[in-house]
């Protein structure tokens, strides 16, 4: 966990994808399940974007330097906040005070060990397994609100291969399965990988969770008639 702790630290910049399967519990208790695709670039300290796609829909959040901007293809809404202008607090601000979370969030953080592990943290090594052909290390860890395993590859690059969360704490604890591919610890990003701009027609609504929303009326992209 350390060395892909370390890893990650050191990459100034790093891109990966993942396919998720993630439990969904309705309100009669009952349980089904959604596949997403997610791909995440960083560029540390401040830059995040991150494509997530559920079936024929799709969103889009780009943090740069403090600007946020969020939509998806469900509705034709976009927001638009302005948070903390680097990764680690932005996260904490994310999660506390919008309410939004991502599996693979504590992976973004400067350093990924001490997000994972903390005082109320246990582990243990289970063993070598494989995932998707390639030799992973697999380690098993508890918290009072979530559990999670991870499968690290072995040999000199540690990356995560496979990683389960069970939230023990939310309704029906569901768990999410992500299994990772495409790491890449040196990318070449795009200029304008990490500037937002909303799809035309679209109009902009406040983040639930920010005080007083909109310091003025909803506006739409341009393009809108």
């Amino acid at each position: 966990m350390r060395e892909m702790s370390t890893l990650l630290e050191d990459a100034p910049r790093f891109s990966f994808a993942a396919s998720e399967i993630r439990d969904v519990v309705d309100r009669e208790g009952a349980v089904s399940q959604l596949e997403i695709d997610h791909r995440t670039f960083v560029e540390r300290p401040n830059r995040v974007r991150r494509e997530v796609s559920i079936g024929d829909h799709s969103a889009l959040l780009v943090y740069n330097e403090g600007s946020l901007g969020l939509h998806s293809t469900r509705q034709s809404f976009y927001a638009l906040a302005d948070i903390p202008t680097t990764i680690d607090p932005a996260l904490d601000y994310l999660d506390e005070r919008l309410d939004v979370r991502a599996p693979i969030a504590d992976m973004l953080y400067s350093s990924p060990y001490e997000s994972y592990v903390g005082d109320s943290t246990t582990g243990q090594y289970v063993g070598e397994e494989t995932v998707e052909g390639a030799s992973c290390h697999h380690l098993a860890f508890q918290h009072p609100a979530i559990d999670f395993e991870i499968w690290l590859a072995d040999g000199e690059r540690p990356l995560p291969c496979k990683l389960l969360l069970s939230y023990k704490l939310d309704e029906g604890a569901p768990k999410s399965v992500l299994t990772f591919r495409d790491w890449d610890l040196d990318p070449e990003f795009e200029p304008d990988v990490f500037a937002y701009n909303p799809p035309e027609g679209y109009v902009r609504i406040p983040f639930l969770g920010l005080e007083g929303g909109l310091t003025t009326a909803p506006e739409a992209a341009p393009g809108n008639n």
